[in-house]
């Protein structure tokens, strides 16, 4: 879902929508018969064209004709205007007769990609113009709120169901270092509910048992982490025995991509878990399965990032120490429609409606706003720490499983590990 998904369904109920994609003119693109090996029927063909993006399509350009000759099929071009870096594709509608335009052609034209061709082998379905132009841009003010103020309404609400659950529940990891013990996560993250090395499940323990007289590198047992101003300082115990594999992209992946390939997976030691995409402040994190050089199965933008396309020789690095728990949310600003958002499920609802509250309260519908307002807090309390359904369990002394590190006698000496 997208920032704008959420902004969009409150508007259209009040309603205060966006500006639009403007109608193309016909000077705007291009069609014209090229010849082709896979022709369409020679003869007058009618059209019209429209702009598309990730949030309706506009209204289309006055019809217009070509003439399509023996071995000839269509080349729809887009020009150079001001609005090319905001629509994300065209539509093409076209028919035998004047008004009769009910062939569409959904073509992938953007800045990047400013020409395609559509011949019979062509894919379209029947459906006419549209009679409206709903391409709406959610970055933009409506006639009752302006963009930057249901941006802070939208940002309230998330920070509020946020702090009323702890956090956004996530899941994130880092790349261990051979003997080094602490480490500062990426992120606001508010507390830690599980953790593993290697695979293995580790403990969330307290400080006061970590042996720190001298380094002991070897699976890691436990790990404890402290609040340091927006931060998670973790140490790990005993320290780590290996250092996460790196690699490197051997082609560029896009967003939706969910199999990338690499030359090789080099220090890799888990056939599944957590990768970090690029380096620095611009990362990107994901799960994957591993097969020879591809990750493959891959879940997106997870740890509070967002997916997105990444070149060929891009740092892959593996996240060897996962952890799940509960992260501050992410902070969105007028220009964020675009970015996906992943939250619980129940937490959109009430998303929307408190920024329907806010909107009832700009109209001076006060009733309305704060009956509103009290189905979001009712709201907010029953998504509370909800809890996924689990199936059956096996009995398990101390719930634990796999390797486990415990103190020695004492709590004064190193780790005792118990397979």
């Amino acid at each position: 879902m997208l920032v704008g998904d959420i902004l969009l369904s409150a508007r259209e109920a009040v309603p205060d929508l966006p500006g639009v994609i403007p109608n193309p003119g016909t000077a705007d693109m291009a069609v014209t018969a090229v010849s082709s090996a896979n022709p369409l029927p020679a003869g007058t063909l009618y059209y019209q064209l429209t702009y598309t993006n990730q949030w309706g399509e506009t209204s289309p350009c006055a019809e217009q004709t070509v003439v399509i000759g023996a071995g000839q099929a269509l080349q729809v071009s887009v020009a150079a205007s001001p609005v090319l870096g905001v629509f994300t594709g065209v539509n093409l509608y076209t028919g035998v007769a004047s008004g009769q335009e009910l062939r569409q052609y959904s073509l992938a034209l953007n800045a990047t990609n400013t020409t395609a061709d559509v011949d019979s082998t062509t894919a379209y379905q029947f459906s006419p113009p549209p009679q409206g132009n709903g391409a709406f841009l959610p970055d933009s003010g409506g006639s009752v709120a302006s963009a930057a103020q249901i941006y802070r309404w939208f940002q309230d609400a998330l920070n509020m169901i946020a702090t009323a659950n702890g956090g956004v529940p996530d899941t994130c990891g880092f790349a261990s270092v051979t003997g080094e013990a602490i480490y500062t996560l990426q992120g606001d993250w508010k507390s830690l509910d599980s953790a593993w090395y290697d695979g293995y499940p580790i403990k969330l323990g307290s400080a006061r048992l970590v042996y720190r007289h001298n380094q002991i590198t070897s699976l890691v047992g436990m790990m404890n982490y402290t609040q340091v101003v927006d931060k998670l300082v973790c140490e790990c115990f005993p320290q780590p025995n290996r250092d996460g594999g790196q690699t490197t992209l051997s082609a560029g992946i896009t967003a939706a991509a969910t199999t990338a390939n690499t030359p090789g997976l080099t220090g890799f030691v888990l056939p599944l878990g957590l990768v970090m995409f690029g380096a620095g402040n611009n990362v990107e994190y994901a799960s994957f399965t591993s097969s020879g050089n591809d990750l493959f199965g891959m879940v997106r933008g997870l740890g509070g990032t967002n997916a997105q396309a990444w070149p060929t020789n891009t740092p892959v690095t593996e996240m060897n120490i996962m952890f799940a728990g509960w992260r501050a949310p992410n902070l969105y600003n007028v220009g964020s429609a675009t970015t996906s958002i992943r939250l619980p499920s129940d937490w959109i609802p009430l998303l929307h409606k408190y920024i329907l509250s806010r909107y009832r309260k700009i109209e001076q519908q006060y009733q309305e706003s704060v009956a509103l307002e009290k189905e979001f807090m009712e709201g907010m309390k029953n998504a509370t720490k909800r809890k996924a359904p689990i199936g059956e369990r096996q009995i398990n002394p101390q719930d634990e499983v796999a390797v486990d590190i415990y103190p020695g006698l004492s709590r004064l000496f190193g780790g005792v590990i118990i397979p």
